[in-house]
């Protein structure tokens, strides 16, 4: 039975998670003066998993660090969260704007309910493939500026795609994070947070060594030392944290509806910087958004409706 006050607790769970990470692609592109995707993944997990470590040894003591049967899959699962969506996308955000990225996490609830559909754990609607389609022309626009002709001469580059292609294993993590059974939200969140950084570590290690990564970190500064440690404490460390919160609280596709408000918060960030969209970009993006919201609040309703339902006698 759902505890009173779950579903409000998850919503600012959700809500919390989607405005630190709205920051990231703003704060990452400044860090990319001195460092590069890899950099700025390993610090984030690797101290930030690093935390989430000492949190949960406090918390639970040295047993909860025993996998057990749950090994193999927090292997999978860490490095997968960590290197297929985080490092994908920071790896595109090299060759893309901000605003691009994080409308290719925006685009994460209706992949969700594809995702959903396809393994057989959920049905695509009517309303959800009109709003994949008008999102995705939406963020088409968006990416191109307003110019469509920037697809054919090339001028969007394959940053987008990375992006895109990052959010696939974001969903898996996020669908298999009950499978953690017997394990407490601290617990699978610092765990695939130091398997998902150790093979980011491994991973810079092995591109540095091969002279595919120059890293600057003596350049950094006060400012950029401020803004690594802010992709520590806040994107990685407190917004993993209440977003596994938030997806155990509301489930999968719920949580992932959150992640429309990501592109708002970038926007909003990147106008703060001075970098204002323009009018047909704007208004591209509203209309992403706007798709998304009216498709979670149409999906939302048919389900109260089913769930009102009387049930037929047997």
């Amino acid at each position: 039975m759902e505890k009173p006050g779950a579903r409000g607790l998850g919503a600012a769970f959700g809500l919390a998670t989607v405005l630190m990470w709205g920051t990231q692609f703003t704060v990452t592109k400044v860090l990319y003066r001195h460092i590069d995707a890899f950099a700025v993944t390993s610090i984030r997990y690797g101290f930030g998993g690093s935390l989430l470590g000492a949190i949960l040894l406090v918390r639970e003591g040295p047993g909860a660090f025993r996998l057990g049967a749950h090994a193999r899959r927090a292997w999978l699962l860490g490095p997968a969260g960590v290197i297929g969506s985080v490092l994908l996308a920071y790896i595109g955000l090299q060759h893309t704007r901000p605003q691009n990225a994080a409308l290719m996490v925006a685009l994460q609830p209706l992949l969700m309910a594809m995702w959903l559909r396809v393994t057989g754990k959920g049905k695509l609607a009517r309303s959800t493939a009109i709003a994949i389609a008008i999102a995705f022309a939406g963020a088409l626009l968006v990416i191109s500026e307003g110019d469509p002709r920037t697809f054919v001469d090339g001028g969007i580059g394959w940053g987008v795609i990375l992006c895109f292609f990052g959010q696939f294993t974001w969903i898996l993590y996020t669908t298999e994070l009950p499978s953690f059974t017997g394990w407490s939200v601290l617990r699978t969140t610092a765990i695939t947070s130091i398997t998902g950084g150790l093979a980011a570590l491994a991973i810079f290690a092995v591109v540095w060594a091969a002279g595919g990564s120059h890293p600057h970190f003596g350049a950094l500064g006060g400012g950029g030392v401020g803004l690594a440690v802010w992709m520590v404490l806040g994107p990685t460390v407190a917004a993993i944290f209440f977003w596994n919160s938030g997806r155990m609280l509301l489930g999968p596709q719920d949580i992932a509806v959150f992640m429309y408000l990501i592109p708002v918060a970038t926007f909003a960030t990147e106008a703060v910087r001075g970098n204002r969209p323009g009018l047909i970009e704007a208004v591209a993006a509203a209309v992403v958004v706007g798709a998304l919201v009216a498709d979670y609040l149409v999906q939302r309703r048919a389900r109260h409706v089913v769930a009102a339902a009387p049930a037929l006698p047997s």
